[in-house]
């Protein structure tokens, strides 16, 4: 075994997690437990009002309302479509962001058993859309900051293989070092101002969007977005009430970056 993954990392990523559903809520929980034994009416109150927003929050309809006053403050952005882009020849590159990666792929031997997961695949298809309709070259970005095993790829690397082997679209810069979003952008930036290439189309999810574009625009570059996985129902069924995974997933990515948002708005006026 060859642990890359730090200490710093680490605890960065627990006390993120810490601060979200479900997490949150569970140390609601362990509060009520340790600290109002005296005050068993607030004690049970805690206990019910912690159960209960862990289904709310893990359920379709709160995720979904969620990511639409969140986007109040954060602004996301709006789907691009192809057919409308003004020819704009000043933008010479597209750059695809890593949206995780799965391990134990044990159906993949010849990609070390690991998988682009499902959001990594849907940044890659879109950027595989994206290039048939442009043709402009690609830059893939992503490290691997929780590596435990000296075989395992960097993100980019797999990012790269899944794009020329299934998608048949070819690579031409792969980055393959960064463990954030901040790494991402000065990384590539490395890469591609050496290139003489400072107007990309940028390549992620929606909800990701805001602070990706804000991290490469402070790098130097002009970025329009290529936002993917926007999801709406107009109506819903009765299991969209029930707590499910992807109620809880989309509900933690929105928080996450709502989280974000809020930080940097704090460095900005500490006062």
């Amino acid at each position: 075994m060859n642990e890359s993954w730090t200490i710093a990392w680490a605890v960065r990523n627990i006390l993120a997690n810490s601060l979200m559903p479900p997490l949150l809520w569970f140390w609601l929980a362990i509060f009520s437990l340790l600290f109002l034994n005296k005050r068993r009416k607030l004690q049970y109150a805690t206990l019910a009002f912690s159960i209960t927003l862990l289904w709310v929050t893990s359920t379709v309809v709160f995720s979904q309302a969620f990511t639409g006053w969140a986007g109040n403050l954060i602004h996301w952005p709006k789907p691009l479509i192809f057919n409308q882009i003004s020819s704009n020849p000043k933008f010479q590159a597209i750059v695809i962001l890593g949206g995780g990666v799965r391990r134990g792929a044990e159906e993949l031997p010849d990609y070390q058993s690991q998988d682009i997961s499902k959001e990594g695949m849907e940044r890659l298809r879109m950027g595989a859309r994206f290039v048939k309709y442009s043709h402009l070259p690609v830059l893939v970005t992503g490290g691997l900051p929780d590596k435990t095993n000296v075989n395992e790829l960097p993100e980019g690397v797999l990012m790269a293989t899944v794009l020329e082997r299934e998608l048949g679209t070819p690579v031409k810069w792969i980055e393959k070092n960064s463990n954030n979003t901040q790494e991402n952008a000065t990384f590539s930036s490395k890469i591609l101002k050496n290139e003489g290439i400072q107007q990309i189309y940028l390549v992620t999810h929606f909800w990701h969007m805001p602070r990706a574009t804000q991290e490469f625009t402070k790098s130097g570059f002009e970025v329009i977005p290529v936002p993917v996985g926007f999801e709406s129902k107009e109506k819903f069924t009765p299991l969209d009430y029930l707590p499910s995974s992807s109620g809880l997933l989309k509900t933690q990515q929105v928080w996450h970056e709502l989280m974000a948002w809020v930080l940097n708005h704090l460095k900005k006026d500490p006062t």
